[in-house]
């Protein structure tokens, strides 16, 4: 479970608008399936990346990294995890 916590490392790292809550997966993956990811982040470089899932376990948080979402199945009832979305960043 992702703890109030980890939230606020969070928000310290990306802005509050790069923070999703509840998001569905079927948006974010090839095969369009997959429930809600209980949070995402989507770091706008490397270094933002780094320290999110530096924060994410140091708060004792599985960050789950995935790219554009090819070959990924998810389930319908969601990912209780912090998912690090890379899709958008910069070199």
């Amino acid at each position: 479970m992702i703890s109030a916590a980890v939230i606020e490392a969070l928000k310290e790292i990306v802005p509050a608008e790069r923070i999703l809550f509840q998001e569905p997966m079927k948006l974010h993956t090839t095969f369009r399936i997959g429930g809600p990811a209980r949070r995402m982040a989507f770091p706008k470089d490397g270094s933002q990346m780094v320290l999110l899932i530096e924060a994410a376990r140091g708060c004792g948080a599985r960050p789950l990294v995935i790219g554009n979402g090819t070959n990924l199945l998810f389930p319908d009832e969601g990912v209780d995890r912090l998912v690090v979305n890379t899709r958008d960043m910069s070199c």
